[in-house]
């Protein structure tokens, strides 16, 4: 007989990812509730990985942060963590960063000193960058409170179209309001998703997703919501290919009648299966 409790197993798995963040996990019950706080902690965060650099033809590093600048593209280049400089936000499991909810654009500090909370030192302008898997697009450094500079935008649709290029609806020509900077800050402030219409006529939804009516990110939600739905097919999965499996398992050594109890296990490399005691393991995605 097989079984698997897949829904424990992905509760246990966000449950120790928040841990590991540093945040108190004690007041989950609800799996819908914990998965939108894991995912809205995972993408509020940049995944370690090591990338080439590329600045937009408006980029410049702001005067007396050169130092700051320098070691933030060191650590982006190797692939070194780099949380210490995002937004002390992320302190918080439920914070809202609407400038990456909306545009899916990160906000980096240019610090040199790791204060003591573990985040970098403070610094009037911050650099607004996109990471990729392999690339990280320095947009330009602004000064705090340029969080809905629609120029934002128009640098990265001027600079790296193939990124916004998913988020420009097919056959919409034009839209009833061009928000500018300022109508959007009241837009994002009562949690309200814009287009933008750029200096050439492209028109793009917002590139973060947007937020849902409480300000939650909505690009969490939906992550979230087929987080669940994965979750579900995967259990069914192991009951669907159950002769397949014990097939396996027999070639395994497997007696064809105790039972068998997998594990769901995510990984870099994909989403498995393990029947640990029998060795075997099966991709689900």
């Amino acid at each position: 007989m097989l079984t698997s409790d897949f829904k424990s197993d992905w509760r246990a798995f966000m449950l120790s990812v928040l841990a590991s963040y540093g945040y108190s996990t004690d007041s989950f019950s609800d799996l819908m509730d914990l998965a939108v706080s894991y995912y809205n902690a995972a993408f509020r965060r940049i995944p370690s990985v090591p990338r080439s650099i590329l600045k937009s033809d408006v980029f410049s590093c702001p005067s007396g942060h050169e130092a700051g600048l320098a070691e933030l593209e060191r650590k982006i280049c190797i692939g070194e963590d780099i949380t210490s400089h995002l937004s002390r936000g992320l302190k918080k499991l439920d914070g809202e960063d609407d400038l990456l909810s909306d545009w899916g654009v990160y906000h980096l500090h240019l610090g040199t000193a790791i204060e003591s909370d573990g985040f970098m030192s403070r610094t009037g302008p911050v650099l607004y960058a996109i990471p990729s898997e392999s690339k990280m697009h320095f947009i330009q450094a602004y000064s705090h409170g340029n969080w809905s500079n629609r120029d934002v935008i128009e640098i990265v649709h001027r600079n790296w179209p193939q990124i916004l290029a998913p988020f420009s609806p097919k056959g919409v020509v034009d839209i009833s309001m061009n928000p500018d900077s300022g109508h959007i800050a009241k837009f994002r402030k009562a949690h309200i998703n814009t287009s933008l219409k750029m200096s050439d006529g492209t028109i793009y939804f917002s590139p973060g997703l947007g937020m849902m009516t409480d300000g939650t990110s909505a690009r969490a939600v939906l992550a979230a919501q087929k987080g669940i739905r994965d979750v579900a097919q995967w259990d069914a999965f192991i009951s669907s290919q159950s002769s397949t499996v014990l097939d396996a398992l027999r070639e395994a050594g497997h007696d064809g009648t105790t039972e068998v109890r997998f594990t769901l296990s995510l990984e870099s490399t994909g989403v498995y299966a393990i029947a640990e005691t029998w060795a075997l393991r099966l991709k689900l995605a």
